[in-house]
């Protein structure tokens, strides 16, 4: 399967997420930059689709940050690839909480700042951090 169907417009997912609510199913979005994605992303993607939601990412649009690693499509590429992801908006600010607002997600988390521009730099600080 062509994981890439799974990135939406806000359009497409005001619609298809608004009709998932109508027929019953509870939703959880989760929203970050998954610049890089790491294994707390796909545990806590998981976690939330094991509870019985379905998953909704909004990836952050490269117009919202800093400079990231990598461009918003293949951030939304990779997200889109994780089996519990239900369906991807690369989105601002802006439409996140018009999003969540108009959905009231039954779960909405908030999974990480973006990284520094600088993979080595970025993973330096973590770990100096933890």
């Amino acid at each position: 399967m062509d994981t890439r169907v799974k990135i939406v417009s806000l359009e497409r997912a005001r619609e298809e997420v608004t009709s998932l609510m109508e027929g019953a199913e509870t939703v959880a979005v989760v929203q970050g930059w998954f610049d890089i994605l790491r294994s707390t992303h796909v545990t806590v993607i998981e976690g939330a689709a094991s509870d019985g939601h379905r998953v909704v990412a909004l990836v952050h649009a490269d117009s919202s940050s800093s400079p990231t690693v990598l461009d918003e499509g293949s951030r939304a590429q990779l997200v889109a690839a994780l089996g519990a992801v239900a369906h991807v908006v690369i989105c601002d600010q802006a439409a996140v909480e018009e999003l969540t607002a108009i959905w009231k997600p039954a779960l909405i988390v908030a999974v990480e700042e973006p990284v520094s521009g600088s993979v080595v730099e970025d993973v330096i600080q973590r770990y100096r951090s933890a």
